[in-house]
């Protein structure tokens, strides 16, 4: 046990056989380093018929040093006396405990030290403290558990730093078990200069809740250990936020000018504010000796409340802010002029944020709008700014499904500006009901415009729908669904005035890239995609058009022997013979050589054709034949590539009496289509101009591969500009009203009908057009970004 304390040291005392005297035996108590709680000897009693009885003790203490201590109970009887003896137990030392309230103390100063033991002591214990130099001896009671106290007073005069150890030990150990001291050192200091400060503040006014700067000049240069605490007292029972520094700081010793970062509060009015720095030293940090004082001008910043304009459930969006933002944390308070139907709340505006959160709307009967206040708690009152919310009870549909009724369909309660997300080329609809307590939706008949068009990116080619980033269909007479048209990505704003006089709706049309267009044969989506954006053709029917031309084959080849090379390649204008066709022609039977920029891979295409040389059966070109006349491609082919479908009657009968007309060297590099979207040769390089691919206007290089359509190659971009040339000249007396105001998603695509057409054969007629619309189905655009 640890000597002094109330912990107990049981023993028990044992005896051979049960005591039979009636009046029992009786013991006395003794021992060594050791007290009995009731008597410093008493006595017990072992009654008739025990063997033992226990006896409690306490340590003697408190002890410096550890010691053996033991019970001894003595019988006395006539003739002799009896001693029983306990095994030892250990009486164990304490600890002095000592808390000064500093430990640097100046002239005249004084220094308080807390007294205490490590363990609690069982009775008051009186200590001697003093100071090593001889100092007046105190004597100090510690009450039991407690503390006590002690005053040291430093000399009146402290002339160079030094240090004094002050010491508290017991009076007179119990037993001469070592006396148990304790001891702290205090250091002197001389007396300190006295200062006066000039203070500079910029800048004057300052905007609550921002950052000042506070410049402070000293008398005299700074001794060490200066505390300068800038930012406080103020006037108005308010202070300086101290950042990044500390406040009170220290001031650099040796200097007498520093510049201090200092945060006014928030005021909702302006003011003028008296700061009163003071500067202490660490011996005496509680003394506050004042430096001067300065002024600040604070003007309230702006506070800042965005709430939507109306709401009809769910949730509202509030964001608040502070202009200049506040550079530390501001608490605010959102009150609600009808708490039942969005509730108080109170937050923390961060440093420099702002701070956004959706708050529950509970519609309640008779509420038609709630009063939202931001207030800030200022020394001035409050800082606070107010909105009204109304409680609408209106919903906007939007889908690109069937109609209304689609479960694909979107709806989000009318609420400030609605922003909506649809794909490039999507039909879309638009709708404005009223919905009632039990969900039931009633249309409302209004009134559809759209402004403020913005393609982006920007357009710098002829395109269709030209400043147009969504048609509308129909008239402008209000009725209750309006259907839409994307056309190129961008932004619009659609404006719904309702026929009831409620409020107008405002929608902020973003039109995006869609993922994909449909959910096959989706390698040149992103070209697609791209290509549509920039001529003004829904993507999906460019799409259909690659099907319908090539079915996603970028090699694609087909010679056009009878209506190109019979007529205009080595007939009719002879442009084998005229740059830049020269250049990739094959050599003739007449005498004209290869041309001289002809690549083996301008000639293989034609390898998927049979001739007959050398035997009796045909096999396919290669690379290596020399003079293949067309009569030989005709001869061996014609039956699964019918080149006499496409060509006019008289033209046949011409072919028909003279075989022989065929009989000239087969310009299968000239008199071709090439790629996804089949683009005749001469089509590419004079009526669109083509530059090549890396400036090579190779034949092969209209094909579809990565590397030509990385170098400006390819049929896809020629293509996506022959059918937007082919639309304008297939409509041509469609006005261009008329054009940009279709009627419904159907007149759009009979516009593209015409054109289709026009692509493949130069008449607004024909299966080729029913065809490639048949296919526009399979591939309209798909997204994952919901349309709210």
């Amino acid at each position: 046990a640890v000597g002094g304390t109330s912990n107990l040291v049981h023993v028990t005392m044992t005896v051979n056989e049960p005591i039979r005297q009636s009046e029992g035996v009786t013991f006395q108590l003794d021992g060594h380093d050791v007290m009995f709680p009731s008597d410093p000897n008493p006595f017990i009693v072992l009654a008739a018929g025990q063997t033992s009885v226990t006896i409690d003790a306490y340590a003697v203490g408190p002890v410096g040093q550890s010691d053996q201590g033991y019970v001894v109970a003595v019988r006395q009887t006539f003739s002799k006396s009896f001693f029983m003896y306990s095994n030892f137990f250990s009486d164990l030392p304490t600890t002095i405990v000592i808390q000064p309230d500093k430990t640097t103390v100046g002239s005249g100063g004084s220094v308080t030290l807390i007294i205490s033991f490590s363990d609690a002591m069982r009775s008051p214990q009186t200590l001697r403290a003093q100071d090593v130099f001889g100092g007046q001896p105190a004597d100090v009671v510690v009450p039991p558990g407690g503390t006590g106290t002690y005053t040291y007073q430093a000399p009146s005069t402290i002339l160079f730093p030094g240090s004094v150890r002050l010491t508290v030990s017991t009076l007179a150990p119990p037993f001469s078990r070592g006396y148990i001291t304790a001891s702290v050192l205090i250091t002197l200091m001389p007396q300190h200069t006295s200062y006066t400060a000039d203070f500079s503040v910029q800048p004057q006014p300052v905007a609550g809740g921002t950052a000042l700067s506070v410049g402070v000049t000293l008398s005299s240069a700074a001794e060490s250990g200066m505390a300068v605490n800038v930012g406080s007292p103020c006037s108005n029972g308010d202070f300086l936020y101290a950042r990044p520094n500390t406040n009170p700081a220290l001031f650099p010793a040796g200097l007498r000018t520093q510049t201090y970062s200092l945060i006014a509060h928030v005021y909702s009015q302006s003011s003028t504010i008296t700061c009163s720095p003071y500067y202490s030293w660490p011996e005496s940090p509680q003394q506050q000796l004042t430096l001067g004082s300065y002024q600040v001008q604070i003007n309230p910043p702006q506070l800042l409340l965005s709430a939507p304009a109306s709401t009809s459930g769910g949730t509202v969006h509030v964001q608040i802010s502070l202009t200049p933002a506040n550079q530390y944390d501001v608490p605010f308070e959102l009150v609600s002029s009808v708490p039942t139907v969005i509730p108080n709340t109170s937050r923390t505006l961060t440093i420099g944020g702002n701070a956004a959160f959706d708050l529950p709307v509970t519609p309640q009967s008779g509420v038609e709008s709630v009063t939202l206040t931001a207030r800030i708690a200022t020394p001035t009152g409050y800082l606070q700014i107010t909105s009204t919310v109304l409680m609408d009870d209106r919903e906007l549909l939007i889908g690109t499904g069937s109609g209304p009724s689609d479960p694909t369909t979107a709806s989000k309660a009318v609420s400030g500006t609605m922003t909506a997300h649809i794909p490039l080329g999507r039909v879309f609809f638009v709708e404005l009901v009223r919905k009632n307590a039990n969900g039931v939706r009633t249309p409302i008949d209004s009134t559809f415009t759209i402004n403020s068009a913005i393609i982006a990116p920007a357009l710098t080619e002829d395109t269709l729908f030209r400043n147009i980033v969504a048609v509308v269909f129909g008239p402008a007479a209000p009725t209750t669904v309006k259907y839409f048209q994307t056309m190129h990505l961008g932004t619009m704003e659609i404006l719904i005035y309702p026929a009831d006089s409620s409020d107008p709706v405002r929608v902020a049309l973003s039109v995006i890239v869609p993922q994909t267009l449909g959910t096959t044969f989706n390698t040149y989506d992103p070209q697609i995609i791209d290509l549509a954006h920039r001529f003004g053709i829904p993507p999906q029917f460019l799409k259909a058009q690659v099907q319908q031309e090539s079915d996603f084959d970028p090699s694609t080849f087909r010679y056009e022997l009878l209506s190109k090379d019979w007529q205009e390649v080595s007939g009719g204008e002879q442009l084998r013979t005229k740059e830049p066709y020269s250049l990739f022609r094959l050599a003739t039977s007449n005498g004209l050589a290869d041309g001289q920029q002809l690549r083996s891979a301008d000639k293989s295409p034609r390898n998927v054709f049979k001739i007959l040389r050398g035997g009796t059966i045909p096999r396919n070109i290669v690379d290596t034949d020399q003079l293949v006349s067309a009569k030989e491609i005709y001869t061996y082919n014609e039956s699964w590539v019918h080149w006499r479908k496409f060509l006019r009657q008289t033209r046949l009968d011409e072919l028909d009496k003279n075989p022989n007309a065929l009989d000239f060297t087969a310009q299968t590099t000239l008199a071709s289509s090439y790629g996804l979207m089949q683009v005749l040769y001469r089509l590419a390089v004079e009526d669109l101009k083509w530059t090549g691919a890396n400036g090579a206007k190779n034949p092969s290089n209209l094909s579809d591969t990565p590397a030509n359509l990385g170098t400006g190659g390819g049929s896809l971009r020629l293509g996506a500009t022959y059918l937007r040339i082919c639309f304008t000249r297939a409509n041509k007396r469609v006005p261009l009203w008329s054009l940009e105001n279709p009627n419904s998603a159907d007149s759009v695509q009979n516009l593209f009908f015409k054109a289709f057409n026009w692509y493949n054969h130069n008449g607004t007629k024909g299966t080729y057009g029913t065809e490639t619309v048949a296919r526009i189905s399979s591939f309209l655009p798909r997204t994952t970004t919901p349309i709210f």
